[in-house]
């Protein structure tokens, strides 16, 4: 064993007679070995324990938990063309996955033309501010006969007035396709009547079909009496006065006769 050798003075001597041991200070020939609780060098690039990096965090906070906010993934800008399953899902410009494209030109039975797909994308039309007003679409991958996919060139405006139109047209043909049914009595009230007009007016405002059933044979509807001419004349009146309000319906030809079973077909205009 190894033993520390003492080396003090006469100052030294005295205080430890008169002050207390614990305020005496002492001298070591070899400097005491302290024990650290961690002695692996921390890094600060190296990665912490998820512990570790809690009670930092608890630290910095003030003892309270910060739960950071997740942020959703930034969808690209700019429109695609096509329907679901069509043209849409198709790559466009830099997303085809090839450095070499078959160009199909429009018009005539010529053969693609195979090029450098980056010589396409820089020989696009392009407006006053330099931006290209023409896309490269792919219409068919690579197959064994052919290892380059077969791409068009497009215009963006006409692809876009193309677009919305299609879009325009199945939005009129959906609406035209919806339809609703009333059922009427000839001497039907007039507090009766007045709510089947808003519901009318309502459904034609919103570009549908309409039609109004007279004479039905629900249960209770037989036992009823019979209108005079006079009676459905005035309610047929009142419904078309109504339809009258709304801009753009049109009255369809009339089904059976006015006091009798009678079918009323009226349809609205879709707005733009």
């Amino acid at each position: 064993m190894r033993l520390s050798i003492h080396r003090t003075t006469t100052s030294e001597a005295l205080r430890r007679v008169f002050l207390p041991l614990n305020d005496v200070p002492r001298t070591y020939t070899t400097n005491p070995t302290l024990k650290r609780a961690n002695t692996r060098p921390q890094c600060l690039s190296c990665p912490s324990s998820p512990l570790q990096r809690q009670h930092r965090r608890n630290a910095s906070t003030g003892g309270h938990v910060v739960q950071l906010q997740r942020y959703a993934k930034l969808k690209p800008k700019g429109r695609t063309f096509g329907t679901k399953g069509g043209p849409k899902s198709r790559p466009m410009d830099e997303e085809i996955k090839s450095f070499k494209v078959y160009i199909v030109r429009t018009g005539g039975d010529r053969l693609p033309e195979l090029r450098l797909l980056s010589e396409v994308l820089e020989a696009r039309e392009r407006d006053e501010k330099g931006r290209p007003t023409q896309f490269i679409q792919q219409v068919s991958p690579p197959s064994e006969e052919r290892p380059y996919p077969i791409c068009k060139l497009y215009d963006k405006k006409a692809a876009r007035e193309a677009e919305e139109a299609k879009q325009k047209a199945a939005k009129t043909n959906k609406l035209k396709s919806q339809s609703k049914q009333l059922e009427l009595s000839w001497i039907v009230s007039d507090n009766d009547l007045g709510h089947r007009m808003a519901r009318l007016k309502e459904f034609l405002e919103k570009g549908w079909r309409v039609e109004i059933l007279f004479g039905s044979k629900r249960k209770g509807w037989k036992n009823k009496r019979e209108a005079t001419l006079e009676e459905a004349n005035k309610v047929l009146e009142k419904i078309r006065k109504a339809v009258g309000e709304v801009e753009g319906a049109q009255e369809k030809q009339m089904q059976g006769e006015v006091g009798k079973e009678a079918v009323l077909s009226f349809e609205g205009k879709v707005k733009k």
